[in-house]
């Protein structure tokens, strides 16, 4: 079964010798071509096939920028809710603060990302783990924009491929995220590797995919 979606334009100057219920007349006695992949197309019309299982390309998708969400909360949040708290930021900022913006400094520390004036009061230990927690967060934030777009042009004709190393993308994220803020930067080797292993295939299979679809004539 082929999923078919359809985008139709209308051309000005139609004429035709019979009688015309409207469009839908013309549309059927237009002859289409199909391309490998799915494409079909004439000078009116043009319909693209996905495969059987590209749904689960975009459940995967999604699932991929879900996790990066959470994996800001469940990591850089918790950091900063353990070290950025109100007591700590009201002993080393709240004069200045209050004297500088005219109003209460607020938990959680922000802006300061893990390197700044905030973070320059906390102890060692207190530093080394925010900053863990960040890196493993921004890590995923750094690729989600190149492994998602890849993902969909790749599952275009490497479906399968695709949805199996989107499947140890997902689980190479959350081994390399629990593996940095427990272990610190050697705890994330696994998760890394995971990561890798699912990530240049798909690169690979897009360029591959898209290159074969700069070769159909629309």
């Amino acid at each position: 079964c082929i999923r078919d979606i359809f985008f139709f334009q209308a051309e000005d100057g139609i004429r035709d010798a019979q009688e015309s219920r409207g469009l839908g007349d013309v549309y059927k006695r237009q002859v289409s071509t199909q391309s490998t992949w799915g494409i079909k197309s004439n000078s009116m019309s043009i319909t693209v096939s996905l495969p059987d299982d590209y749904g689960l390309i975009l459940v995967i998708a999604a699932v991929i920028g879900i996790e990066c969400l959470f994996t800001g909360f469940a990591c850089v949040g918790r950091a900063r809710a353990k070290y950025f708290t109100q007591e700590f930021l009201e002993k080393h900022f709240g004069e200045a603060h209050k004297k500088a913006i005219g109003s209460k400094i607020e938990k959680g520390g922000y802006p300061d990302m893990g390197s700044g004036l905030y973070a320059d009061k906390l102890s060692y230990e207190g530093w080394y783990e925010l900053n863990n927690a960040q890196r493993a967060h921004y890590n995923f934030v750094e690729q989600v924009g190149i492994v998602i777009p890849a993902l969909l042009i790749a599952g275009l004709e490497y479906t399968q491929y695709s949805i199996v190393a989107g499947i140890i993308y997902i689980i190479g994220r959350l081994a390399y995220a629990i593996g940095y803020v427990k272990f610190g930067p050697k705890g994330r080797l696994v998760g890394a590797l995971l990561v890798d292993v699912a990530l240049l295939p798909v690169l690979i299979f897009s360029v591959m995919s898209g290159y074969n679809l700069s070769l159909i004539h629309i």
